[in-house]
């Protein structure tokens, strides 16, 4: 009887060890068709993506759990466009920089949009035709915890800056940051609060952008002799000490996929600084609580994995690919059907959902453990 007793716990914890490692997907969901390619909001609640069009191209936006997605900016094949998703919301600021072929000299338009993918639809907040050689240099900088982003503007002639209220539905232009930009004043840096702080710290520091995490391979002995490989994952800032910076532009480096822009130095906590309000483009004096500390969720490891599949059928037999979804790489690891035909896929940092394509139809299943 003691026997029996134990082998049955054996067979339940097997059991339940296999429970855990099965990834339970979702029902299909088509979202599209045409599309190219798909950029999620970190938190997996929403996502945006590119599609052509009969005279053109689009971008769409998903909200999950909505219908459909659907196409609210259209754009030309040669646009370029970036999104800025916005802390706690299903909302970004989406800019667009467009070539304007009819314009007697080279010139470009800059958009920015107010995109809200739980109504599917994108606001117009800016629009801007320039010479390509005034065009300047957009930044968009948003709050890592609240609804609340700055626009920079900045060309040869000096920096203009717009703001975006908090819950606010239109950029507001910032008399105050323009003049303390004039005066050296360097930002933003984020407080732990989550709103913007301007100091007179010269210098910068590369930081990654988003706030990202990697994973650094280390090695440690072992007492005989050997050594064992160990991962740990590590935030880190790249101190600029040999680049020249000529002020024109926010320099980005790219390393090992990750993105980075120069910032300025953080203030001191308990220094005098400068904060923006949230819901006014106005500077106030105060001393500062000390910098935003939150993470981004780290959703589960998992991966996709291509395989190639033999369907027979008769004396008939056909090739094609599927995407499989798996906690790891190593041989053997239990792995979950996600579709076969699939062409792309797109999985957001939290890791709660995926989108795939397959021949151009855009679909999506949310990802359970």
């Amino acid at each position: 009887m003691k026997k029996l007793a134990i082998t049955s716990i054996l067979i339940a914890a097997f059991a339940l060890s296999l429970g855990q490692d099965e990834i339970k997907l979702g029902a299909a969901k088509p979202v599209d068709i045409h599309v190219i390619d798909v950029e999620w909001q970190p938190a997996g609640k929403a996502f945006t993506y590119r599609r052509t069009e009969e005279n053109g191209m689009g971008i769409g936006v998903y909200a999950i759990g909505n219908h459909e997605g659907k196409v609210v900016i259209p754009i030309g094949k040669t646009d370029t466009w970036s999104t800025y998703w916005l802390a706690n919301s299903n909302s970004a600021l989406l800019s667009v920089l467009s070539e304007v072929p009819e314009a007697k000299a080279k010139s470009t338009q800059i958009r920015i949009y107010l995109v809200d993918a739980d109504k599917s639809k994108a606001t117009q907040l800016f629009a801007q035709t320039y010479e390509n050689k005034f065009l300047p240099n957009v930044e968009i900088n948003t709050s890592p915890s609240l609804r609340h982003a700055i626009v920079t503007f900045q060309s040869s002639v000096g920096k203009s800056h717009k703001v975006l209220p908090l819950g606010g539905a239109a950029l507001v232009d910032s008399a105050d940051l323009d003049r303390a930009a004039k005066e050296g004043i360097t930002g933003p840096n984020w407080s732990v609060d989550g709103t913007a702080i301007y100091s007179n710290i010269s210098g910068g520091v590369f930081r990654s952008v988003g706030g990202e995490s990697i994973t650094l391979a280390t090695t440690a002995a072992k007492g005989d002799g050997s050594t064992a490989a160990a991962a740990t994952t590590e935030a880190f800032t790249i101190n600029v000490t040999a680049i020249k910076l000529d002020g024109s532009s926010t320099p980005e480096v790219r390393l090992s996929g990750l993105k980075f822009k120069l910032t300025p130095p953080m203030p001191p906590t308990g220094s005098s600084v400068l904060e923006l309000m949230t819901g006014t483009p106005v500077l106030r004096p105060v001393r500062f609580r000390g910098p935003w500390v939150g993470t981004k969720p780290i959703g589960p490891m998992m991966t996709t994995q291509n395989q190639s599949l033999v369907l027979k059928f008769d004396q008939s037999n056909a090739q094609d690919t599927s995407v499989w979804l798996t906690r790891g790489t190593a041989k053997g690891t239990p792995a979950t059907l996600v579709a076969v035909h699939a062409d792309n896929t797109w999985m957001p940092h939290a890791k709660n959902g995926i989108a795939y394509v397959i021949d151009g139809a855009l679909f999506f299943r949310s990802i359970g453990n």
